[in-house]
């Protein structure tokens, strides 16, 4: 019985993904959203240099609070990165480039505890 009373403790907490919402830039220029969490996103992108394409996200707090930010990245064919934003933690964002699409993706996390 002690085995899984630990069991079900070590499993009480945990983080699942909830909610996912994604896009997919398919063009220069083509401006998309996303709305997931407390922050709105607007991304888009422009060919650059040696077959970049330069992709240019701007996001805000969606209450408001604070000053709308922009990032910026080089993206080579085949090229993915993830990260989350600062003050937003259980959010992940990614953007993968495929050709000439792009793929925008934010997960939320909601993290859970089960009580006995």
């Amino acid at each position: 019985m002690k085995n899984v009373s630990l069991l079900a403790a070590a499993a009480a907490v945990f983080a699942a993904p909830a909610f996912a919402e994604d896009f997919v830039i398919k063009a220069p220029g083509q401006g998309m959203s996303l709305h997931e969490g407390p922050v709105d996103m607007v991304a888009y992108y422009q060919p650059a240099e040696d077959g970049l394409l330069e992709v240019t996200a701007t996001y805000a707090a969606r209450d408001g609070a604070g000053e709308p930010a922009r990032l910026v990245l080089g993206m080579r064919d085949g090229d993915g990165v993830s990260f989350r934003l600062p003050g937003v933690p259980n959010v992940t964002y990614s953007f993968a480039r495929a050709g000439d699409y792009v793929t925008v993706r934010s997960f939320e996390e909601i993290r859970t505890a089960s009580a006995e």
